[in-house]
């Protein structure tokens, strides 16, 4: 029961880790890091900003095969969807992320 409930925020903190490994790899400015925050001037806010909306976005999105990350997950487990029926994606674009004016938590 601790592993069942204790699976879906671990698996979205990672998603945090991943966005913050991949959208900050090379970044060029000082920066720091503290759990799942980054720490940058104020001047590369827009860059940083950019950087996440775009990485975001490959990170959640879906595959070349068109499967959503827990459906990936549960495929690299063996459970098939005979055993956890997949739920049906959205109609929703990830292409907008990148430009919203907004961000998201």
């Amino acid at each position: 029961t601790a592993q069942r409930s204790g699976f879906p925020p671990n698996f979205v903190h990672s998603y945090d880790s991943a966005l913050l490994r991949k959208a900050f790899h090379k970044w060029p400015h000082p920066i720091t890091t503290v759990h799942d925050q980054v720490k940058i001037l104020p001047i590369h806010m827009d860059e940083a900003l950019d950087r996440i909306k775009e990485n975001f976005a490959e990170i959640v999105g879906p595959d070349e095969n068109g499967l959503d990350p827990l459906s990936r997950v549960a495929d690299d487990l063996g459970i098939g969807p005979e055993v956890l029926p997949r739920p049906e994606l959205g109609t929703g674009s990830l292409d907008n992320i990148r430009s919203s004016m907004y961000m998201f938590n």
